[in-house]
């Protein structure tokens, strides 16, 4: 077995290599002969700070803080990962303090004044974050990690110019990257520029096509310029490569989608993806809602019926749109009594609520024609 040599360095260095396979316990150990060999290892600290919070120990992690406070007269990174462990507990003030004291101690560490901008626009600070932001671009403009998320930054404050600029930068660094020609087709699509988007985004979906939202993105400019086919190719290639069924980020994108596949005129393939999210999430109103609609609109109508029943039993209070389905779906059938006693609940339960009216008119039409209809 190879043995290092009980040096700081190799302890380090063993440490930091564990670190990046996430064998962090192991690499806690190694770490803590190295800053046993050489307290003044700013480094080090740093990286044992970083290993407690990954494994959820933060006592630990503050401890190895207060630690190296007392060994080290100046100690930045060590500053910049006490920030980072209490960015991840949501201290935004502290995270911002310590990420300022280590700029005081090492004013040219590249991406603190990135962080520091994070901390600020989660403390609620989004005009001190961009400037953050905008200094460390200043200092270091070809940080193409910087560029995105001060895009990110720029777009959340409507500041849309600005943000696609610094993803049109990022997009020049780094051309073959996806994440900036993604980002700044998305804005141009929200900004109605849907030409110069679909170019970006098809240059995305090309250079990475699981990118975070290219495929949906792309497929809704696509069936938004009257290319179905286009769009229904890429939907059901999301539909087909889609795993993450659970997480609240892919429902939402998962969503999207099945609003592209109703576009097309597929409300069935639409339907068919939200069953696949309903088995993994259950007790989720949102999707069960979702996907009753669409079987109703599928002609799914004993679906429809059995997801209004599971909707009733998840929310007792009245939804709307489970009552229209319910009283629209009566409507069709011919059921007119059935249809009669809903719309009645229906005025109950939502007496200003418009979207009953013309299900009203309907039954009111279907039942004087109903004479007439027995005696032909």
């Amino acid at each position: 077995m190879l043995r290092l040599p009980r040096r700081a360095e190799a302890r380090f260095a063993e440490g930091s290599i564990l670190c990046r396979l996430g064998r962090f316990k192991d690499a806690i150990a190694a770490l803590e002969v190295a800053t046993t060999l050489d307290k003044r290892c700013d480094p080090a600290w740093a990286r044992q700070i970083e290993a407690n919070a990954e494994l959820g120990q933060f006592d630990e992690a503050e401890t190895a803080y207060y630690v190296a406070q007392e060994n080290l007269e100046r100690m930045p990174l060590t500053m910049v990962a006490m920030g980072e462990f209490q960015l991840r507990r949501e201290r935004f003030e502290r995270a911002a303090w310590c990420f300022r004291e280590a700029l005081t101690q090492a004013p040219d560490l590249p991406r603190v004044r990135s962080k520091l901008g994070r901390a600020l626009l989660l403390g609620g600070s989004p005009d001190a974050a961009i400037r953050m932001y905008l200094e460390e671009l200043r200092l270091h403009p070809g940080d193409v990690g910087t560029l995105l998320e001060c895009g990110d930054l720029l777009t959340s404050q409507h500041r849309i110019a600005e943000a696609v600029e610094k993803y049109r930068r990022a997009a020049e660094l780094a051309p073959n990257l996806a994440a900036p020609r993604a980002r700044l087709g998305m804005v141009l699509v929200a900004i109605g520029r849907g030409e110069q988007a679909r170019g970006e985004l098809e240059t995305a979906y090309a250079l990475e096509p699981d990118a975070q939202l290219v495929r949906v993105t792309l497929a809704g400019v696509l069936a938004g310029e009257g290319s179905t086919e286009s769009a229904l190719r890429i939907l059901r290639e999301e539909s087909s490569r889609r795993r993450d069924l659970r997480t609240d980020a892919a429902v939402a994108e998962i969503l999207r989608a099945c609003e592209c596949f109703v576009q097309c005129g597929a409300s069935g393939e639409a339907a068919d993806l939200l069953e696949r999210v309903l088995l993994e999430r259950p007790d989720d109103l949102t999707v069960a809602r979702r996907l009753m609609v669409l079987s109703f609109a599928a002609g799914r109508r004993r679906r429809g019926r059995g997801l209004a029943r599971r909707i009733a039993r998840l929310a007792p209070e009245s939804s709307v749109a489970r009552d229209y389905n319910l009283a629209l779906d009566a409507l069709e059938l011919g059921r007119l009594a059935v249809a009669r006693g809903r719309l009645h609940a229906a005025s109950i339960a939502h007496p200003h609520d418009p979207s009953f009216r013309p299900l009203r008119i309907r039954l009111w039409w279907a039942l004087l024609r109903r004479p007439f209809a027995g005696r032909r």
